[in-house]
C-alpha cells in the first residue's frame, strides 16, 4: 500500500478538501472495482465499540470556530469515546454553551438515505461540511482557538476577543498565522497526535498532499506546519502542495502582499511541487463547462473545481493497477527534471472540446502584482522549462498521445454542483520562465513592506534571488530591468 496523508488549512480548502474526499469515497464499490484504490486516502480502524469497522480520511483539517457549521467533532461512531460530558468534576456546575447549528438539509438527508442534488444550492452549502457525505475521526479536525468564522458576515475570519460592535482585524496578517501556530502546538498538537499516528498506521507512506490559502495567515499556519513535517517526520518524501491565492493580486492590501511573499517562499522551499490555484472568472468557467450556474463567489462551486484538479494531478498515484501507477516523486521528477524547481507556473484544464480553462495565476495577473509605476519589467515572453500533461477519460480513446493516459471514472455524486458532473478532462501543467519573473516581482516588493528585522528582509531577498536563478532561461538583467 502506498498511502498519502492530507492536510488542509482554511474554510476555502477544506471545501475543496470535502468534495475531494465525497469522490474518494464513492469509489469503494461491492460491485466491481474502481481504477481508483480509496484505501490510499482512507485509513482503516474501529468506532468507539471496538466492533464496528470504520473508513475515516487520512487527513488533517483545520479551521476556525464555527468552521464546522452542524457537524459534531465526534461522528456517531465515536460520540461516545470523545464526548464532551465526560467530566472528573462531580459538583454542581453551570454549563453556559452557544446554540447548536442545525444540522444541513442534504446531510439530514444523507442519514435518512434520501440525499439528492436538487437539496443543495449556493445558499445552503455555506460551510463544507453542508454537503460531506464521510464520516471523519475526531483526530482529524482541528479549530483555531482564538478566531471564529461565518461565511456570510465573516468569510476571512474574525478574532474572538472583540464584541460584535467593535471593529476587528480578519486573518490576515502573517503575524496572527504564526502566532496561532505556536498556540495550537502548545495547547492542541495535531501533528504530534494526530499526524505521528496517521504516519504510523501507514505501510508506506508514498507522499503528502496540501491545499492552503496563501494570501491570508493560512499561508504563515501551513508553512509553519510543513516545516516541522519536514524537520521531524518526513524530509525527503514527496510533499505537493496546491495554495489559493487571490485572483486580484494588484489589488492586495500591503499586509496581503507581506503573507504572500513570505509565504509563498516558505512553500516554495518545502513543497517538491507547488501549485497554484486561483477562482477562476464566470465567463471562463461557464465557456469552459457549457454552463451558466457558475458562481465565483461560492466556495461549493470553485471547491469543486479545485477538488477535480487536485484530484486528477496525483491520481496516478492512487491507481490500483501497478502498471499504470506513477508515485508522487516521479510526477515531480517529471516538472522539475531534476533541478530545484518546485513551482508550476502554468495550470489549465479542458473538459471535451471546449475552451481550456485556466485555474493557476495568469501571468498577467502576476506580473501586476505591484503597482504600474514601480515595477519594472512587463513585456517578456514565456518559455516553458518542463511540462506535464494528464488525460483522464471514462471510456474511448484517450486524444493526446504525449500525456500520461488515466482510465478512470469521474465521481458522481450527489454533491457536487451541476455543471462538474464531467466525462473527460486534460490537465496541463508546466514549469516556465513566469516564475522568475513572480520572483522577480517578489524583490521589488521587498522594499516596499514594513519589516521589523532588516537582517530577515536581507535573508529573504538572497534567498528569493537564489531561487529565481531556477527559473532563468537565457535571460540577463535586462531581462528584469527594462522599462515597458
Amino acid at each position: 500500500m502506498h498511502e498519502i496523508i492530507h492536510l488542509s488549512f482554511s474554510a476555502h480548502a477544506n471545501h475543496a478538501t470535502s468534495h475531494f474526499y465525497n469522490a474518494q469515497e464513492s469509489y469503494f464499490s461491492y460491485t466491481s472495482k474502481s481504477h481508483i484504490d480509496p484505501y490510499v486516502s482512507f485509513r482503516q480502524g474501529k468506532a468507539a465499540d471496538q466492533k464496528t469497522d470504520t473508513f475515516t480520511p487520512r487527513a488533517i483539517l483545520w479551521d476556525m470556530k464555527n468552521g464546522r457549521g452542524g457537524l459534531p467533532k465526534a461522528a456517531d461512531l465515536y460520540a461516545e469515546q470523545y464526548s464532551q460530558d465526560h467530566n472528573v468534576w462531580q459538583g454542581d456546575a453551570q454549563v453556559i454553551a452557544q446554540p447548536k447549528m442545525p444540522v444541513s438539509p442534504y446531510r439530514a438527508a444523507l442519514d435518512a438515505g434520501t440525499e439528492s442534488a436538487d437539496q443543495l444550492s449556493i445558499g445552503n452549502t455555506k460551510y463544507w461540511t453542508d454537503y460531506s457525505r464521510v464520516f471523519w475521526h475526531p483526530r482529524s479536525l482541528f479549530e483555531l482557538e482564538n478566531w471564529y468564522i461565518d461565511p456570510i458576515k465573516y468569510p476571512n475570519g474574525r478574532h474572538r476577543g472583540y464584541t460584535e460592535s467593535t471593529s476587528a482585524p480578519s486573518f490576515a496578517a502573517y503575524e496572527f498565522g504564526a502566532a496561532e501556530y505556536d498556540a495550537a502546538s502548545k495547547a492542541d498538537p495535531a501533528l504530534e497526535d494526530t499526524f505521528r499516528k496517521y504516519l504510523e498506521e501507514c505501510e508506506l507512506v508514498a507522499g503528502v498532499t496540501t491545499i492552503t490559502e496563501t494570501d491570508t495567515a493560512w499561508g504563515a499556519f501551513s508553512s509553519l506546519a510543513i516545516a516541522e513535517i519536514r524537520d521531524n517526520y518526513l524530509p525527503k518524501t514527496p510533499l505537493c502542495t496546491f495554495g489559493i491565492e487571490s485572483p486580484y493580486a494588484a489589488k492586495l492590501t500591503r499586509q496581503s502582499l507581506h503573507t504572500r511573499t513570505k509565504s509563498l517562499i516558505d512553500l516554495f522551499s518545502l513543497s517538491t511541487i507547488y501549485i497554484p490555484l486561483t477562482i477562476p472568472s464566470k465567463q471562463a468557467v461557464d465557456a469552459a463547462l457549457n454552463t451558466h450556474s457558475y458562481c465565483a463567489d461560492s466556495w461549493w462551486h470553485s471547491g469543486a473545481l479545485f477538488s477535480t484538479v487536485f484530484e486528477t494531478a496525483t491520481i496516478s498515484a492512487r491507481l490500483r493497477d501497478s502498471n499504470k501507477y506513477v508515485s508522487l516523486h516521479d510526477l515531480a521528477d517529471q516538472l522539475n527534471t531534476g533541478s530545484k524547481r518546485s513551482v508550476c507556473g502554468s495550470l489549465s484544464a479542458s473538459f471535451g472540446h471546449t475552451s481550456a480553462l485556466s485555474l493557476g495565476q495568469s501571468s498577467n495577473d502576476r506580473k501586476n502584482m505591484i503597482p504600474q509605476k514601480q515595477s519594472r519589467r512587463r513585456n517578456h515572453s514565456t518559455h516553458e522549462l518542463s511540462s506535464m500533461n494528464i488525460d483522464r477519460y471514462s471510456d474511448g480513446v484517450p486524444v493526446d498521445e504525449e500525456a500520461l493516459h488515466v482510465q478512470a471514472r469521474f465521481s458522481d455524486v450527489s454533491s457536487l454542483p451541476d455543471f462538474m458532473h464531467i466525462e473527460t478532462m486534460k490537465l496541463a501543467l508546466a514549469a516556465t520562465t513566469d516564475t522568475a519573473y513572480l520572483l522577480n516581482d517578489l524583490l521589488q516588493i521587498l522594499p516596499m513592506l514594513q519589516w521589523h528585522d532588516h537582517d530577515e528582509r536581507s535573508e529573504l531577498a538572497t534567498k528569493i534571488a537564489d531561487m529565481r536563478d531556477e527559473y532563468d532561461y537565457e535571460m540577463t538583467d535586462s531581462d528584469y530591468d527594462s522599462e515597458p
